[in-house]
């Protein structure tokens, strides 16, 4: 029998996740990376430290058999966890108002974390909450922002909603604006500590040659980690306390791991409803979900945010996975459904939107659904 286990990943030092764009030593001088890092990175890490506690999984190249107990893991959470808050990405339907910059959030400044105020925006055009933004939907991918009292707004970039506040969100309007609406930013949990190296240039035409590059480190704050929730046949609390190697280089990072019960607490959705994407998405028709529209959903609008380049490494095969573009995490979708039977009897037990088995076990298509 399955059962849920909580991993938290500590890192001991700075962690870098290299991003899918391609990078040459003298050609390039500054190696992008991707912060958070995909859900699959996390996935391999667990599932690499299983294997090197059982190696004769791979020694005998047992590996994706029946015999490997690490192929029933399934990444069912993935989230920052910060100060014992899982955090997640913030829905593209909240926005930040640029008019006014309270004290309190002032002295937030000053202990080093900093935090924003953020507002509901209406995709059908209704007034809510204190009414000062509306959203007009002229068609998908298509929506002019509406103001009253001339306020501004912006979207904010790598937000995060601690999860207190995230579920206020979930259950819908007269919740959340009646609610603490502080978000953070993702810039501020963590320090830049570029690495600056000089490498001989492949492009370069004598080795005598040389090419200064810098890759983008960085050092997690102390109460900052990283938070996996996994179903698994195989006991993962064998890898409590143990240790990892984790991003480019191969800092270490150390494993906390525990076995928990899910407490999901279902929302009373109404025919109207929004589906928000907490880890990148891989559908078959790039932004859009046909299997949500075959069986029966419309799709009201959406709130898409810019691709994401997605590639890996082939445990098994030992080489690169193709490159692939994911929809991101945040990413809103306004769906209708006929009757409420419809949306329990789709999404009862559904953790992963994703059809293709490898991408729902690696963390990819999770989702929660949330109250219009």
């Amino acid at each position: 029998m399955d059962k849920i286990f909580e991993v938290t990943i500590n890192p001991l030092d700075t962690v870098f996740f290299r991003d899918a764009k391609p990078f040459t030593m003298g050609d390039d001088s500054w190696g992008n990376g991707l912060f958070p890092p995909a859900p699959s990175v996390l996935y391999g890490a667990i599932r690499s430290a299983y294997l090197y506690q059982h190696p004769h999984i791979l020694e005998e190249e047992l590996v994706d058999t029946d015999q490997d107990p690490s192929k029933s893991i399934e990444v069912i959470g993935v989230n920052l966890n910060y100060k014992t808050r899982d955090l997640f990405p913030l829905p593209l339907d909240l926005v930040q108002k640029l008019d006014r910059l309270k004290e309190e959030e002032k002295e937030d400044k000053k202990r080093g974390v900093q935090y924003a105020e953020v507002c509901l925006l209406n995709l059908e055009g209704e007034e809510e909450g204190d009414g000062s933004q509306q959203i007009l939907s002229k068609g998908l991918g298509q929506i002019d922002v509406l103001t009253k009292k001339d306020t501004k707004v912006e979207l904010l970039s790598l937000g995060l909603l601690a999860e207190n506040v995230y579920d206020k969100y979930l259950k819908g309007p007269d919740v959340f604006n009646n609610a603490v609406r502080k978000a953070y930013t993702l810039d501020q949990l963590f320090v830049e500590e570029p690495k600056i190296g000089n490498q001989s240039a492949r492009t370069l035409l004598t080795d005598n040659d040389r090419a200064l590059y810098r890759v983008g480190f960085k050092r997690m704050k102390k109460d900052l980690s990283f938070n996996v929730k996994v179903r698994s046949l195989a006991d993962l609390s064998v890898l409590n306390k143990s240790f990892i190697r984790l991003g480019g280089e191969g800092k270490l990072a150390k494993l906390a791991v525990k076995e928990i019960e899910l407490k999901n607490k279902p929302i009373k959705l109404d025919t109207v409803f929004k589906l928000v994407l907490t880890s990148p998405t891989f559908f078959e028709k790039g932004w859009f979900s046909q299997e949500l529209a075959d069986a029966g959903f419309e799709l009201i609008t959406a709130v898409v945010g810019s691709p994401v380049a997605i590639g890996g490494f082939d445990l098994a095969k030992k080489c690169p996975k193709p490159l692939r573009k994911a929809v991101p995490a945040g990413s809103v979708y306004y769906y209708r459904a006929s009757s409420e039977a419809q949306i329990n009897s789709f999404f009862n037990g559904k953790f992963s939107l994703c059809k293709v088995e490898a991408d729902r076990k690696q963390g990819y298509g999770l989702f929660k659904l949330a109250k219009k």
